[in-house]
């Protein structure tokens, strides 16, 4: 086995690991679209993933290990910070009421 950064390996890796986040994904989805939405959320997932795992090691070259990190923890402040400006809260909805 090589230790070079090897561009199949996140096709190859499979993705059980994270099978929880994806239950709770179907949770937000109605029940005529849940099949659909996770679907589209696992693709999702891998897909960013994906991208990750190919860029990471010429982060890691271009920043230094706590710059690669700095970096990908200020992305994942700004999204969260999106995300809460984006999206309405639902927590107060029960399901029957998201579900129409």
């Amino acid at each position: 086995m090589s230790d070079r950064f090897n561009p199949l390996r996140p096709a190859s890796t499979p993705s059980t690991p994270a099978y929880l986040s994806n239950m709770y994904a179907a949770e937000v989805f109605p029940l005529a679209q849940r099949e659909q939405g996770v679907a589209w959320a696992v693709a999702v997932t891998n897909f960013f993933s994906s991208v990750l795992a190919l860029t990471f090691p010429r982060l890691l070259r271009a920043f230094s290990a706590p710059g690669a990190f700095g970096f990908y923890a200020g992305l994942n402040a700004i999204a969260f910070v999106m995300l809460f400006l984006v999206f309405r809260e639902v927590c107060p909805v029960t399901n029957p009421v998201a579900d129409r």
